[in-house]
């Protein structure tokens, strides 16, 4: 079994991590992967500990009686106000036929189950994503769609993204500054954080930071350390490209409304001329 941090840490480059309210379970889990692996970076570590069997949100951790709580369980006026916005969304958008609604990180479905209520009488389609096994279970009480985490934004989506309190919770990478001035490269010197096994006890384990790693993070001073949120970036990659995919589906709208009549000028057309790429190097259009 590996017993949890006590006492001082060992040194100040290896100092224990003291984690006193993680789960046996938890820590057991970590501990095979490191000792399988090698020391494992800290996004993958915090994910371990927050989502396996055992972890922090196996159970809703939130609400009056948990370890937190979030504007929608002090008081209902949150979900008032983001119905009537999400409303005004809907009037502008010529009033839908079926509106996609998708929470992430849905939580016990507190938010949910307000809007639910306040939305009443729209055409809505709520979806949530949940990673939380207990969650999940309090979610499935409501006429909610339940899915992955990654499947509302896959290519095709279209819809209302909402999500409270989610990016602070996601899993970082955490990145440090050597003591002395900063080496010239792209990693700038920067040393990546990682979590490893002395014995019985978690600790840092300092490591060269990866090229792509140290391109996302902040600016240090010698000595100081930062996060880089690589989880909360994935998911606005995400959302960016639905955005833009979106974006590109508006465009050609327009630009059909104002040239309804087209057609391709098929002797002026010229393919890649590449072995690596397959399509048109040129393809225009005769109004």
């Amino acid at each position: 079994m590996v017993r949890r941090p006590e006492g001082p840490p060992p040194s100040a480059r290896s100092r224990a991590l003291p984690f006193p309210s993680m789960s046996d379970l938890v820590a057991e889990a970590i501990a095979r992967e490191i000792r399988a692996g090698g020391p494992i970076a800290f996004d993958r570590f915090m994910d371990l500990a927050l989502y396996s069997p055992g972890g922090f949100y196996e159970a809703p951790p939130i609400g009056p009686g948990g370890h937190f709580v979030t504007s929608p369980h002090i008081h209902p006026i949150f979900a008032t106000l983001l119905a009537r916005a999400i409303r005004d969304l809907s009037a502008g958008l010529g009033d839908p036929a079926l509106i996609r609604l998708v929470e992430l990180g849905a939580g016990d479905g507190t938010l949910a189950q307000q809007l639910l209520r306040e939305l009443e009488g729209l055409p809505l389609e709520y979806v949530v994503t949940e990673r939380s096994a207990g969650a999940r279970a309090a979610l499935s009480r409501l006429p909610v769609n339940i899915v992955d985490h990654a499947a509302p934004l896959e290519q095709g989506f279209q819809g209302i993204v909402l999500a409270n309190e989610l990016l602070d919770n996601l899993p970082f990478r955490r990145v440090r500054s050597p003591d002395g001035p900063s080496k010239p490269g792209p990693t700038r010197g920067l040393l990546e954080v990682l979590v490893g096994l002395a014995g019985d006890r978690f600790v840092e384990v300092e490591a060269p930071c990866p090229p792509d790693l140290a391109a996302l993070a902040p600016s240090l001073l010698p000595g100081e350390e930062g996060v880089v949120p690589v989880t909360a970036l994935d998911l606005i990659d995400r959302l960016g490209a639905a955005l833009a995919r979106l974006e590109g589906r508006v465009a050609l709208d327009e630009a059909l409304n104002w040239f309804p009549e087209w057609e391709v000028d098929i002797d002026e057309a010229r393919l890649s001329p590449t072995s690596t790429v397959r399509g048109w190097e040129m393809l225009p259009v005769v109004t």
